[in-house]
This record gives structure tokens, C-alpha cells and sequence, in this order.
């Protein structure tokens, strides 16, 4: 092994209750094409498309209520 550490399944199966209990998935359908283009602008940027997609809503948040959200 080259130093890699391998999490218990135990620690697995903690890491997925605590996100379940901490998270709420939100499924977003875009068109194939648009999601491409993300992609590659993230990629330029050096982001993440779930990143930027949270920074789009923090900045759209705050615009329309003067007010921040954690997500």
C-alpha cells in the first residue's frame, strides 16, 4: 500500500447518517448541452459545478432578501 488510508465501514456508515440527517438532496434536471458548458466553466475556473451552483444561490439569495444562507 502506498500510504493510502482507508476509512472503516463504521466510519462509513457514520459519515452517511450524519449527511442524512444534516443534508436534503435537491435533484436538478438542466439540458445536456448547458450541463457540458458548466462543467467546462467550472473546470476553467477551478471549481466545482456543485460549488458554483451554491455560490449562484448564495448570491441570488442575498440579492433578493439582504440576507446570507448557509448551505
Amino acid at each position: 500500500m502506498s500510504g493510502e488510508r482507508k476509512n472503516s465501514q463504521a466510519r462509513i456508515d457514520a459519515n452517511r447518517r450524519y449527511s442524512a440527517k444534516t443534508y436534503k438532496r435537491i435533484p436538478l434536471d438542466v439540458k445536456k448541452n448547458a450541463a457540458e458548458i458548466l462543467k467546462e466553466h467550472c473546470g476553467k475556473i477551478n471549481t466545482g459545478v456543485n460549488t458554483y451552483i451554491k455560490e449562484a444561490i448564495k448570491e441570488k439569495y442575498l440579492r433578493d432578501t439582504g440576507k446570507d444562507i448557509d448551505l
